[in-house]
């Protein structure tokens, strides 16, 4: 399969996978993402990370907000992403609430400017990533822009990818680029990516 085929297939992915999301109903929406929320908790990962790095959902996204408030509950640090255009980089600051945050770049939220506390990276800390979708071999579809791939080319901690079920699929098209999660969690399983 040639770079372009694969642009393709990646797209046709990420179409289905938007569709699967946006056809979901408010209160299908609710169950999966509680599923996927106690599935969280239940990790071993999850319970020995001081920090965690998440960022803050939009609608049709698996609920995080619910994950972080209860992460601040049981004491963790709470780390959210802030994208630069500039270098199409991005950079976790500690949060204490969500009063924290405002609107960013796409209109997620993220940390305020005038945040300066970064996060420094530790191997104790769990990152959520996003994903439209997630394989089997912790391949993800994302949004095509690369800002998750070049920040956890150099993370030493673990990192789980949230999905629900039907955006869960055996094996995706991949890039040069693409950094593999160490699990993916669904409202149906727990998938352990072995490397």
């Amino acid at each position: 399969m040639n770079f372009q085929e694969k642009i393709l297939k990646k797209q046709d992915f990420r179409n289905k996978f938007k569709y699967i999301r946006a056809n979901l109903t408010v209160d299908e929406k609710t169950k999966k993402d509680l599923y996927i929320q106690e599935s969280l908790y239940s990790l071993k990962e999850y319970r020995d990370a001081d920090y965690i790095l998440s960022y803050v959902s939009r609608e049709n996204e698996p609920d995080t907000k619910g994950f972080i408030k209860r992460a601040f509950l049981d004491g963790k640090k709470i780390a959210v992403p802030r994208c630069n255009n500039a270098d199409v980089g991005m950079e976790f600051f500690l949060i204490n609430a969500f009063e924290d945050l405002e609107k960013g770049h796409f209109g997620i939220l993220e940390p305020k400017s005038d945040n300066k506390e970064t996060f420094i990276k530790s191997k104790y800390s769990l990152c959520i990533v996003p994903g439209l979708g997630f394989d089997g071999r912790g391949h993800r579809i994302g949004y095509g822009a690369g800002y998750y791939d070049r920040y956890l080319n150099s993370f030493e901690g673990i990192t789980v990818g949230l999905c629900y079920d039907a955006c869960f699929v055996e094996r995706l098209p991949i890039g040069g680029f693409d950094v593999r999660v160490n699990m993916v969690i669904t409202e149906k399983k727990i998938v352990n990516v072995e490397w």
